[in-house]
């Protein structure tokens, strides 16, 4: 085997779909096109990649092969991928070779370890500019150029108006913060719902 080659090498979200992955294998001469070598992932990842199809090209010296990619919610470094079993045209058995570290799968979407509102109560005493903010820490760091969305149950336009985000804590905690008017309104038990981060491999929270 002169080189193994696995596209992409990095397995997210964004690759899920039918023949999305492939592991290309060039030869040093070329092979029996009737024989297929054996690819073994270390570790197994078959709750993502599904062999679809393979195939000989450039004068059977280049043997592909094709994976549909599945959402496992999993994250797994540094896959080896060792090929054995091909033939060249003689009948003679390859050398069996392995890839180490060949690829990685992160298709675990960051969840909201804790979300948090401060002040707990927003009265008279809190108007003003940046006097209310929101918490959200998430269980992995996060794309920093990616804002979530913060959506209150029921609508407070009229108390809280977005002023800026800004993220800390190795970008696994974002805070969102707000000027406070008095609307003269009184609302109990207002909800938060977060969402639309993803995390630096693109996963979607």
């Amino acid at each position: 085997v002169s080189s193994l080659t696995a596209n992409p090498a990095l397995i997210t979200d964004a690759t899920v779909g039918s023949g999305t992955f492939t592991v290309t294998v060039v030869y040093s001469e070329a092979m029996t096109s009737s024989v297929a070598p054996t690819l073994v992932f270390d570790p197994l990842v078959a709750s993502t990649l599904t062999f679809g199809s393979g195939a000989w090209s450039a004068g059977n010296t280049t043997y592909t092969a094709t994976y549909d990619v599945a959402d496992a919610n999993v994250a797994v470094l540094d896959v080896d991928i060792t090929v054995s079993g091909g033939t060249d045209a003689a009948g003679n058995v390859q050398v069996s070779a392995t890839e180490e570290d060949a690829f990685s799968i992160d298709t675990l979407n960051p969840t909201v370890s804790s979300l948090t509102a401060n002040p707990a109560l927003i009265t008279d005493a809190t108007l003003g500019s940046g006097t209310f903010t929101v918490t959200v820490v998430y269980s992995e760091a996060m794309s920093s150029s990616v804002a979530p969305t913060l959506v209150f149950d029921p609508l407070v336009a009229s108390t809280l108006t977005f002023a800026s985000g800004a993220w800390s804590a190795g970008d696994t905690t974002y805070t969102a913060t707000y000027d406070v008017a008095d609307a003269n309104v009184a609302f109990a038990d207002v909800d938060i719902t977060v969402s639309g981060g993803t995390d630096a491999a693109g996963n979607v929270q």
